[in-house]
């Protein structure tokens, strides 16, 4: 595995801890991330997450991953790079805002929210949620309530 980061330099990414996702500087990065963190105070108004929050987001993003990917497809990804970047998923991005609510898009987005769905100012967990959610019931995907249940002390962390 890679451990460079000059490659991913135009976009500003930086790795915390060993997450195979990065934080970047720009909503629109170079590399086509399956998650990123957008961290920048002056033009988007992004802050830096905590580090029980941080956790959240990997686990997010480790819900995807064991999902949608095979094994030897993200072995083959952290063979080849730093980060978790493929050109056919729909990039997600998370940002946390300076009043602590958190904001998300995706890279497919054309129309719509711009630069981020933010109907009403929402803490990450009940984002999250929100992001699991399809159709009209308001609950979340069984396979994400799963995954938080087997994940409890991770989430527990950022529940109010």
């Amino acid at each position: 595995m890679t451990t460079e980061l000059s490659g991913y330099a135009e976009d500003g990414a930086r790795r915390v801890a060993d997450y195979r996702w990065p934080i970047v500087s720009t909503l629109y990065p170079r590399w086509c991330y399956v998650t990123t963190l957008v961290v920048d105070p002056t033009l988007w108004g992004g802050v830096m997450a905590t580090d029980a929050e941080l956790a959240v987001v990997d686990a997010f993003h480790r819900e995807y991953m064991a999902y949608w990917y095979r094994p030897g497809w993200v072995d083959r990804m952290r063979d080849e790079h730093l980060f978790d970047v493929d050109g056919g998923a729909n990039g997600r991005y998370l940002m946390k805002v300076a009043d602590g609510s958190w904001k998300y898009r995706k890279s497919s987005w054309q129309h719509g929210p711009w630069p981020f769905y933010d109907a009403e100012p929402m803490d990450l967990l009940p984002l999250l949620d929100h992001i699991h959610t399809i159709g009209g019931d308001g609950e979340p995907m069984k396979r994400w309530q799963e995954w938080k249940a087997q994940h409890a002390d991770v989430f527990a962390a950022v529940t109010p």
